[in-house]
């Protein structure tokens, strides 16, 4: 399960989930990616107390699947029974039988964004964003010279789906939606 959620001017986001499975050799946990531009971003991750696992794999929804045999505290990234900052805070929800739940992700001693360089050192294709994508997504590539492009998308066969770019272009940072 992937998904893209903007948040507010005030940087807050809430979304509605189920809670997550586990798998073997890690305790029960979420990645998330907070995107500063197009290319910059942070990548963290977020468990749950274990009191809540335990709790929740009780339930006629998981217990099929059973316990998690690790726990926080012998997870290998968090190594803690209470990770510092990484575990989201938990309260029963009444009314829908299930958990609401607050992570904070702070981004400190950025003091800004650099703009990238208008004379690149090297070719570059960056990472499309956003990633999955409904219904686009933007591309950036930098050139360091003048230089002929043809940027081309294919689907998972090989298949060519479309031709984005096809033209001499002037070195620095491009950007094209798909």
């Amino acid at each position: 399960m992937r998904g893209i959620q903007a948040t507010g001017t005030d940087g807050k986001c809430a979304f509605t989930s189920i809670y997550p499975g586990w798998y073997r050799g890690r305790v029960t946990h979420i990645h998330c990616k907070v995107r500063l531009t197009s290319t910059t971003y942070v990548t963290s991750q977020f468990c749950f107390p274990d009191s809540v696992n335990t709790a929740v794999y009780q339930t006629p929804l998981y217990v099929a699947k059973g316990q998690n045999s690790l726990t926080n505290a012998t997870d290998n990234i968090f190594g803690s029974a209470n990770p510092a900052g990484q575990v989201m805070a938990i309260t029963p929800n009444a009314t829908t039988g299930g958990y609401n739940g607050t992570f904070t992700i702070a981004i400190t001693g950025v003091t800004g964004i650099n703009a990238p360089q208008t004379n690149p050192e090297g070719f570059a294709l960056y990472q499309n964003y956003p990633n999955p994508f409904n219904p686009s997504t933007k591309i950036a590539y930098e050139l360091p010279v003048s230089s002929t492009v043809k940027l081309v998308v294919f689907d998972v066969h090989g298949n060519e789906v479309a031709t984005l770019v096809e033209a001499k272009q002037a070195a620095g940072v491009h950007e094209i939606v798909f």
